[in-house]
């Protein structure tokens, strides 16, 4: 088994990882729609759209689901570190859900207005462009491998 093929993800690895990742990501996004751009004025004053509370639940509940599938790549952050491949954008991906799971955290046990208000807003921006992350850690992972499957 050459260096590549070590760090290579499984076929259902990758699927379930994305999936649940994208869901994780496209839950997020809409709640920040229902919660910013849906609320109503009824009878009984602002109301907010019943979706953003099923976006929230879900995207807590896919949250805890994410953390044990991060859990599920230890081998492969292992390979990655001792081959020495895809080092920077692999540990900015680690920093990147590392931030998220705290704020994350922040956002659910915090009491303090000030402390949740700046978690909201890291949590979402971070969020957000988490698939850009991935998309060049994955794109410059599948490069460096062509380069060792040449060598």
């Amino acid at each position: 088994m050459n260096s590549a093929e070590k760090i290579k993800l499984g076929t259902w690895h990758k699927r379930i990882f994305y999936a649940v990742l994208f869901l994780l990501w496209l839950t997020g996004a809409l709640w920040l729609y229902f919660h910013y751009f849906t609320e109503t004025i009824s009878n009984f004053g602002k109301t907010r759209n019943p979706l953003e509370t099923l976006m929230l639940h879900s995207h807590g509940i896919l949250a805890y689901l994410s953390l044990l599938i991060l859990g599920s790549m230890f081998a492969h952050v292992k390979r990655g570190l001792t081959l020495k491949i895809n080092l920077v954008s692999g540990l900015f991906l680690i920093s990147t859900f590392t931030v998220l799971s705290i704020t994350g955290l922040l956002l659910y046990y915090s009491g303090s207005i000030p402390i949740r208000n700046i978690a909201s807003l890291a949590h979402w921006v971070i969020g957000i462009i988490l698939p850009i992350v991935i998309f060049f850690h994955i794109r410059s992972g599948r490069a460096r491998i062509r380069t060792l499957s040449i060598e």
